[in-house]
């Protein structure tokens, strides 16, 4: 049998997703393995680029990646860049003009859905085909090659909370009627949390399974803390949401008990951003307490880990980010970070489930208080430790994919066929 994926995640221009790790068990256990996904739109892709559509296939071994470039796809990050204010003082036209352009991008997912459909006819005439579609535009497509009899079932994994990332009503309207359809439709639905699972609970006739997002647990370089460290550290994108804003807030009140407190912020910033965040660290007079690194190598990475007290996952209570849950948490795990996360989440649920750490309101007196009741707490501050990389290995990525696999294979050995 052969293995199809069908995403909107620019796979050969992002790492470390759960979609290169389905590719990697996948390869292993199939003859031939075809990625079809979304390529993020070139910085550079003007106006007319964007009402022309291109297709590009390279091989590696075994996998065959099919990228597509749909219709009204435009350059990566364009429309927030000119619709979301840095500083909060954009006003109400931007505000309009990003809602305007967010209801407009659902042309965008329907010429997805159908740029996807039409590059998975193109592998669904060779052998039979075990087909996963991640998010619901992939799933819509998979859904109109199963009525037109090229495939047989398919499994799609809900790994985000889609209208999260919309802002005009019409457009989060839109995608939750899609995500709700994709789950209804699919003949077996994987979420990666508990709380994205419970919003399809009433769903009739669907069949959804947990399957969590997991870790490299082995690469990551393990310490048992002995002793508290004020030395707080965050991993990941830094935007408004991230909660960054409020941890410098907080620092001021954390340094006048701990003289070394310290904020490490380390993933991609956009410099607009960054040059507010450190305007705001100039204002608290934390200004030497602060470093925003930016994107570095995931070796930098590991040593940010090993060298921290505390990781940090408080994020203001989106519900893209109530739903999430981020990787970074379960590097904080690995790692033998003790970590404080949203209190009300699913990276909250993951930290208190697995007795890592605390949970707090994603304010200034949330995050001061927090950090230092997991600071006053010896004993326990070094039991949350402890925990973390025992409960990684269970989350490790290599158990995950067998797990992952065997529902699957449930699927298509119980009596559904192959299409």
């Amino acid at each position: 049998m052969n293995f199809l994926m069908l995403t909107t995640l620019d796979v050969l221009g992002r790492r470390n997703n759960r979609e290169h790790h389905v590719i990697a068990a996948a390869r292993q256990r199939f003859d031939q393995v075809t990625v079809v996904f979304r390529k993020r739109g070139a910085a550079d892709r003007r106006f007319g680029a964007m009402m022309t559509t291109d297709r590009m296939a390279e091989i590696k071994g075994n996998v065959t990646y099919i990228g597509i470039n749909p219709l009204l796809n435009p350059p990566d990050g364009a429309v927030r860049a000119r619709t979301q204010s840095e500083d909060k003082n954009g006003g109400h036209l931007r505000t309009a003009l990003g809602h305007a352009m967010d209801s407009a991008a659902i042309l965008r997912d329907k010429m997805t859905i159908r740029a996807l459909h039409d590059a998975g006819l193109s592998v669904t005439d060779s052998a039979p085909l075990v087909t996963m579609a991640l998010g619901p535009w992939a799933a819509r497509a998979a859904e109109r090659l199963r009525s037109s009899g090229h495939i047989g079932p398919y499994v799609y994994v809900d790994r985000d909370y889609e209208p999260g990332f919309m802002t005009s009503p019409l457009r989060r309207a839109w995608a939750t009627a899609q995500e709700r359809r994709a789950v209804r439709q699919a003949d077996l639905t994987l979420c990666i949390g508990r709380r994205l699972a419970g919003r399809f609970e009433n769903i009739r006739g669907s069949t959804i399974k947990l399957s969590p997002t997991g870790v490299d647990s082995g690469s990551i370089p393990q310490r048992s803390r002995k002793t508290p460290c004020a030395k707080l550290l965050f991993v990941g994108e830094v935007a408004p949401y991230s909660g960054i804003e409020e941890a410098i807030a907080a620092l001021p009140a954390i340094a006048t008990h701990q003289a070394d407190a310290v904020l490490r912020v380390i993933g991609p910033v956009q410099d607009g951003y960054r040059a507010y965040l450190e305007h705001l660290a100039d204002v608290a007079g934390v200004r030497d307490r602060i470093s925003i690194l930016g994107s570095r190598d995931r070796s930098e990475v590991f040593q940010e880990l090993d060298q921290a007290g505390i990781g940090l996952a408080v994020f203001r209570p989106h519900p893209l980010r109530i739903h999430a849950a981020p990787l970074k948490v379960l590097e904080y795990m690995a790692a033998g970070l003790p970590v404080l996360a949203l209190e009300g989440s699913e990276a909250g649920d993951i930290v208190t489930g697995a007795g890592i750490g605390l949970v707090c309101a994603c304010t200034q007196a949330g995050i001061m208080d927090g950090v230092l009741r997991l600071l006053g707490d010896s004993a326990g501050y070094v039991a949350f430790s402890l925990a973390g990389p025992p409960a990684a290995a269970a989350r490790d990525w290599a158990k995950v994919m067998r797990d992952e696999f065997a529902l699957i294979d449930s699927l298509y050995q119980n009596g559904r066929g192959t299409g």
